[in-house]
């Protein structure tokens, strides 16, 4: 079988919703099924994001939009 990975040059799929809404458990149900296809899979829980990156931020709209641009930054520092 082929990898996937040979095929794919990346891909991000974020799930948004409200909190308690099951994007932990869907994510962690569909990132194994993923690796089994062989794609490279990274999670990025957005708790642990907060809890690491953003702690001093809150769930408004703009720090909510600070919190998504350290993020993106942090992403591309490692890319």
């Amino acid at each position: 079988m082929q990898e996937a990975t040979s095929a794919c040059k990346g891909l991000v799929v974020w799930f948004t919703g409200l909190s308690g809404a099951g994007k932990t458990t869907l994510c962690r149900a569909l990132e194994p099924e993923l690796r089994a296809m062989g794609y490279p899979v990274e999670v990025l829980d957005g708790d642990d994001v907060r809890r690491h990156l953003s702690r001093d931020l809150d769930f408004s709209k703009a720090d909510r939009a600070c919190a998504r641009s350290m993020l993106a930054v942090r992403i591309n520092a490692t890319s």
